[in-house]
């Protein structure tokens, strides 16, 4: 043994170690079909209830957006009337 120190002679094998810290982990795991299908339903449930959600939310914007506009018209129409009322009594008074 004739070496200097960080040289050596021997070269130790290489090891998988993902394999050597994982032995009793198995590789590949069993699918259970039925819960498979469960846990895709219930995906399909949750994606219906956020779409019917969503619709419900534009549904509720849509409607206060026209009851804004509603209001809004029927506001412009009043004040109309009231400066055709004020208009009509100022001639009638002179």
């Amino acid at each position: 043994m004739a070496s200097t120190i960080g040289e050596t002679d021997e070269a130790f094998p290489e090891v998988n170690v993902t394999r050597q810290l994982n032995l009793g982990v198995p590789e590949e795991f069993p699918v259970d079909p039925v819960s498979s299908k469960v846990a895709i339903s219930k995906a399909h449930k949750e994606q219906a209830e956020a779409e019917a959600e969503a619709e419900a939310a534009k549904a509720k914007e849509n409607c206060s957006c026209a009851l804004t506009s509603t209001l809004v018209v029927s506001g412009v129409v009043v004040i109309a009337i009231g400066v055709a009322f004020i208009v009509a009594k100022k001639y009638r008074a002179l």
